[in-house]
């Protein structure tokens, strides 16, 4: 059975391609193909789905058939998984065996301490009913030497005449509704518009409400990998080229509402792919986004017409 790494790389010297060349045509980064062909696994921890597919697009471009690969790339994948399980494995005994350590040191100390402990309550009896009677004595001087000092005031204060309160000046009532009716007159009022609302109509077809004349749609077509991706404006495409995007690079386009239309997105490989419109992702079904093949999606931009 052929190694998978060693067939990509033999495949690509015999076509003298290079490094460079594959990233351009697979739209991955070199990184990702010096891993492939070194069989470096651990790159691709983070998602070992990325890995299947991306050897599947580097066969595809230098004219490796999968299925002769197949195997070998699911056994390097069940290897990784079975060395990473032993490290986990590894790791809990290291800490189940430095837990019963630190139990058999904490033992000791418990020992320790608790003769320091029974020496130090019976000082902190002492002082605390020392410190008590303290406390009782200085709060009963207090109390005598402040009621000595009001005892005396009042001895000594002259006899006052009553004061009479102040009257608090009078409003004009006619000033205070002419200020309530000029608040209430720089309030404009303004009507709101709503929100937009996107409802999925369909398997691949949607409706987007609430939209105005002038506002900016900003589409974001992200693959889960890498895919060609045609936008369509009621028919005309606004990128004739179809280059292909991948999920670090996608593709992202402004539609400026000018009347109601009809947008199409045509991917042409699903694998988690996503489409979103102002940050709001369309419910895309899950069969069909990992269905790996083809789709199109039906995208209907109904414009509010105002009076």
């Amino acid at each position: 059975m052929a190694k998978f790494n060693e067939a990509l790389k033999a495949k690509r010297e015999e076509l003298g391609l290079s490094i460079a060349d594959i990233s351009e045509r697979t739209r991955l980064t070199e990184r990702y193909i010096h891993a492939l062909e070194e069989r470096d696994i651990q790159a691709f921890a983070d998602d070992l789905s990325y890995l299947r597919y991306f050897v599947r697009s580097y066969c595809d471009v230098v004219g490796l058939p999968y299925e002769e690969v197949k195997e070998d790339v699911q056994e390097a994948v069940a290897q990784f998984m079975e060395e990473k399980d032993q490290e986990l494995t590894q790791t809990h005994t290291d800490i189940e065996r430095h837990i019963v350590d630190a139990e058999s040191l904490s033992e000791v100390d418990k020992t320790k301490k608790k003769g320091r402990k029974a020496r130090k309550r019976r000082y902190n009896r002492m002082d605390a009913s020392f410190l008590s009677f303290v406390a009782i004595v200085l709060v009963v001087l207090i109390v005598i030497i402040f009621a000595l000092v009001v005892f005396l005031r009042s001895a000594d204060a002259p006899q006052s005449e009553p004061s009479v309160p102040d009257t608090p000046p009078v409003q004009d009532e006619q000033d205070v509704g002419n200020e309530d009716g000029n608040d209430t007159a720089q309030q404009p009022q303004e009507e709101q518009k709503a929100e937009m609302e996107i409802e999925k109509t369909g398997d691949t077809t949607y409706t987007v409400r609430n939209v105005y004349e002038g506002d900016t749609l900003r589409f974001t077509l992200q693959p889960g990998g890498s895919s060609t991706v045609d936008l369509r404006v009621d028919g005309a495409s606004v990128n004739p080229s179809q280059q292909v995007y991948s999920y670090t690079d996608p593709f992202e386009y402004e539609l400026t509402v000018e009347q109601s239309c009809e947008v199409s997105v045509i991917y042409g490989f699903m694998y988690n792919n996503t489409i979103q419109i102002n940050g709001q992702a369309l419910e895309i079904d899950s069969s069909l986004a990992a269905s790996q093949g083809s789709a199109t999606f039906t995208i209907t931009i109904e414009m509010v017409e105002e009076e």
